[in-house]
């Protein structure tokens, strides 16, 4: 429940909020991937790239596969300048998908860091084909304001049925 509250502060762009509770989660277990993965997104939204960096590297050490951990790590790396291991992150994404689902929401999200707005709408459109679960999210979820300000976002939020 104290990752969930997390969650509601980040969507609720309550940064520090959200970075305080996410921290008092993660201390309690950080092996529980829900709690790394908001204290993660949290450290992101404040600039805290290292951080964010520094426990999902971690994480990847013992599960190389954990999807909340590369997106967070992959998504630090594309905002912290480190083009190269984002993009690897994107091809290690690429690999997993050929033996279990990937979350296209992720990728998507990752490009959209990199400022590969093309490519960031061509994986959200793959997320829609796939219903992938976090495409509710969309509207509110502070990862896509590098795409707000273009039309295909508002293209998409109708598409999703959500409100503009």
């Amino acid at each position: 429940m104290w990752g969930n509250l997390s969650w509601a502060y980040f969507a609720a762009r309550q940064f520090y909020r959200a970075l305080d509770q996410g921290r008092k989660t993660y201390e309690l277990d950080t092996n529980f991937v829900t709690a790394r993965w908001n204290v993660s997104n949290a450290y992101i939204s404040k600039g805290m790239y290292s951080e964010a960096i520094a426990i999902n590297e971690k994480a990847l050490l013992t599960d190389p596969t954990n999807q909340f951990a590369l997106h967070s790590v992959g998504y630090a790396y594309a905002k912290s300048g480190r083009r190269n291991e984002a993009e690897e992150v994107i091809r290690e994404f690429k690999e997993i998908a050929k033996s279990q689902y990937v979350v296209s929401y992720w990728i998507a999200s990752i490009y959209a860091a990199l400022g590969d707005k093309d490519k960031a709408f061509a994986e959200l459109n793959n997320s829609l084909t796939d219903h992938d679960f976090y495409l509710h999210r969309l509207k509110v979820d502070a990862f896509w304001d590098p795409l707000r300000d273009d039309p295909r976002f508002n293209e998409l939020l109708k598409r999703l049925n959500l409100p503009e």
